[in-house]
């Protein structure tokens, strides 16, 4: 018990809080057969191997499902028949359709579906000639499982691993069934059942769960980017992962809440993740950016209170799950954080009316959010009600812009790239100038995306910017995001916080010129802005 107690400040200098971050930070320290090999003792056994145990077995992984999202490998249209269609037609549409499915509408509700695969019409059919005449709503299966159209391969392959099925159904933001995915599309994307991480966060009973599946992403981001994949890409996943993980904090804080006896939801809610976690481009330091919105079917005296309960749970599994509290209170424990539909229209008015400092702070990270648990319609309505607000209102866009393109690169007077204690800081000197920019000129024309990537391409397609700066923009950031999260990687490895921070000693010269050009590029971003008084 001394020895615990004597550990704890110790583990605090190294950054090391929870259990999560415990766990973490003993599976980087390496074994005594690795720390062999690693001085140069290999048994011979192991003399082809290279690099420790853990590392040869992620560095298996199939790129692909973590490359790749669903609706790439998608088979649509979907193919759908009403309740009372016939085995003999249903049979007679997948023969001409040729596909090895048919979703199916129940007849008792528009709104529910199942699902009738061949082998379930197969086995119908197997029962005699009178078998064709009877309907495929008597033989599908409910409920019918699903995955988005923007999630990752890896998921929809962990999601029929768990639910022992070859088909899921494909559906868009707003629910709806817009294709299929099976098996037979996935066969060449495999990926080891110990990487997929993202149904198990998706199913974990409890906090200790969710740290230990949390812990593990470092690993595999490590295995993706030593596979060769693109930043961009690895930050996708850690950010499907970050929304996932919040998702499944609200549901276990809800079910909690119920079974103490604090009742349902006093109306239709949506949980919100803000930030990098909306873009799609979270690293491996997140800290917590969320929120609530509820419809208006209550007052917010009436909602508040139970709502406060669940903000206040999901920040508080977050940080013990080890993502930490929000530095600036961006968290739906926080009142100003979880306000009713029509609450949520007026603070946004309020802050394009008065544009200032803070709310123009408030704006960076709400014009990112993403849906990630209730009525996607609540996030549609708000997400749309606040670009169109934003895209009227020049005079909120050239404040904006004027923030956005005050950043200036980590340069010297001689051109070199300053560090502070050997680490230059890439988040607020590199990042932050290319991602405030990006989303300035989607608000300022109007481009209802979220990943900067995407902001960018948008504004290249409509040809009002030229076509090799914005290359070179989107480029930059691909470079910027890597060296962060080589940089926090290696230091995840050697048991230090991970932060945005990037050694400049451990980059070559080829890397150092890949860098300095890619902070050159902030200027370029900026002269895409645009001066912001021509805003309006």
């Amino acid at each position: 018990g001394r020895i615990f107690v004597e550990l704890i400040p110790k583990l605090r200098q190294q950054g090391v809080n929870t259990v999560a971050e415990a766990e973490g930070a003993m599976r980087a320290f390496p074994d005594a057969n690795t720390r062999q090999a690693e001085i140069g003792w290999i048994p011979p056994a192991q003399a082809d191997a290279g690099t420790p145990p853990i590392r040869r077995a992620l560095a298996r992984i199939d790129s692909f499902p973590y490359r790749h999202r669903v609706r790439d490998v998608m088979s649509e249209p979907a193919l759908i028949a009403e309740g009372r269609t016939t085995v003999g037609e249903a049979a007679r549409s997948l023969v001409e359709r040729g596909t090895s499915s048919t979703f199916v509408r129940a007849t008792d509700a528009t709104d529910k579906f199942g699902i009738v695969t061949e082998r379930d019409l197969m086995r119908a059919l197997a029962g005699g000639p009178e078998a064709r005449q009877s309907s495929v709503e008597a033989i599908m299966s409910q409920p019918l499982i699903t995955v988005s159209e923007y999630a990752f391969v890896y998921r929809a392959i962990a999601r029929m691993d768990r639910c022992g099925i070859r088909h899921l159904a494909v559906i868009d933001e707003d629910g709806e069934i817009k294709g299929a995915v099976t098996t037979g599309d996935l066969l060449r994307q495999r990926a080891q059942a110990a990487l997929i991480i993202g149904d198990e966060i998706d199913h974990a009973k409890s906090t200790a769960e969710l740290a230990a599946i949390w812990a593990s992403v470092p690993e595999v981001a490590r295995s993706m980017l030593d596979e060769g994949i693109g930043a961009r890409n690895i930050s996708a996943v850690v950010a499907e992962e970050l929304c996932a993980l919040t998702r499944r904090t609200a549901q276990l804080g809800e079910a909690d809440m119920l079974s103490r006896g604090m009742g349902e939801p006093p109306a239709p809610f949506c949980v919100l993740v803000l930030g990098s976690g909306g873009r799609g481009e979270t690293l491996l330091s997140p800290d917590q950016d969320n929120a609530i919105v509820y419809d208006n079917t209550q007052s917010a005296e009436d909602c508040d209170p139970w709502f406060a309960e669940l903000g206040s749970r999901i920040a508080q599994t977050l940080n013990d799950v080890g993502v930490p509290y929000c530095n600036g209170g961006v968290m739906a424990k926080n009142k100003e954080w979880r306000h009713s539909l029509e609450g949520w229209k007026n603070i946004v008015h309020g802050w394009i009316a008065r544009a200032e400092p803070k709310d123009l702070l408030h704006v960076d990270i709400f014009f990112d959010h993403r849906s990630v648990m209730g009525p996607k319609s609540l996030a549609s309505e708000l997400w749309d009600y606040a670009y169109g607000q934003a895209h009227r209102a020049p005079g909120f866009l050239r404040n904006l812009a004027a923030i956005a393109t005050d950043f200036r690169p980590p340069f010297g007077i001689l051109g070199n790239i300053i560090t502070e204690e050997g680490r230059v800081e890439l988040k607020k000197g590199g990042l932050m100038p290319l991602v405030s920019g990006a989303r300035v000129l989607a608000m300022r024309h109007d481009i209802r995306v979220r990943a900067t990537e995407d902001r960018l391409a948008g504004v290249r397609e409509l040809g009002v910017v030229n076509v090799e700066d914005t290359n070179n923009v989107i480029a930059a950031h691909e470079i910027l995001l890597g060296e962060v999260l080589a940089q926090q990687l290696e230091d995840i490895e050697a048991g230090i916080r991970p932060s945005n921070k990037v050694i400049l000693n451990r980059l070559d010269s080829r890397q150092r010129r890949q860098l300095k050009w890619a902070l050159k590029q902030i200027e370029v971003s900026n002269s895409m802005v645009g001066d912001p008084m021509a805003f309006g």
